[in-house]
Parts: structure tokens; C-alpha cells; sequence
């Protein structure tokens, strides 16, 4: 029974949909990423460690006291946080997209629409 199941839906599913999905994380984008973030490191792990700044809940580096840090660095040190937040945020974004024969279907059926966070809607016939 499970076997005849099985044998059922490889007629039903096109291999193009049913295909792994090719995530790779070691792109050049991400890899520049990373790197600005590495370089980034040096100067804020004096702010770090003296508790200046910090991680919220979320894992975003926040400014906890910007009075502790030196008046001529307060201002670097904001545009630091922000754009380490930046980096966190376009590294942990999902870059799924969906596969080239959906959109095509999309397209030619006219029947389905693209919905918040990339999934796919039956809208349903219309009623006469």
C-alpha cells in the first residue's frame, strides 16, 4: 500500500518540484559580508567588554549606555552598530526563490498569486 502511495506521487509531483533545494551559504555576497563584519570586530569589542554595547533578545548589538563611550566615538560607534545590524540582517535573511516552473505556471494560469514571504496562493474559481 505504501509502495503503491509512493509510486502515485512520483506521477503526481514534477521532478523539478520535488528537486533538493541548493542552499549555499559560501557565496560571494555572503562572504564579503562576513568579512566587513570580521573587520567590524576589532573596534567593537572594546565596547563589548566594557558594556557599552550588547545583544538584545533578538541577537541585534544594541547601545546600552552610549554615555560610557568616549564623546568622540559615540557617533562611529552608532554608525558601527548599525551597520553590524545591517550585516546580521542580510546574512540571516531567507534568499529562497521559488523554482522557474511554478512561475511559469503562475504565470500562464493566471490562478495563482504570490503571497507574503514568497508562498504560492490558490485563489479559487469565481462563482457564476
Amino acid at each position: 500500500m505504501l509502495v503503491a502511495f509512493g509510486l502515485m506521487l512520483e506521477q503526481l509531483i514534477p521532478e523539478a518540484l520535488a528537486a533538493q533545494a541548493d542552499i549555499d551559504i559560501n557565496t560571494p555576497a555572503i562572504r564579503a559580508i562576513r568579512s566587513s563584519m570580521q573587520r567590524r570586530q576589532a573596534s567593537l569589542a572594546p565596547f563589548f567588554r566594557s558594556g557599552t554595547i550588547g545583544f538584545d533578545s533578538k541577537g541585534s548589538v544594541v547601545v546600552r549606555d552610549v554615555t560610557a563611550a568616549p564623546l568622540k566615538d559615540r557617533n562611529r560607534l552608532k554608525k558601527q552598530v548599525a551597520d553590524e545590524n545591517a550585516d546580521r540582517a542580510s546574512v540571516s535573511r531567507p534568499r529562497v526563490q521559488p523554482p522557474q516552473t511554478i512561475a511559469g505556471e503562475m504565470q500562464s494560469t493566471g490562478r495563482e498569486a504570490l503571497g507574503a514571504g514568497n508562498q504560492f496562493l490558490r485563489i479559487p474559481p469565481r462563482e457564476l
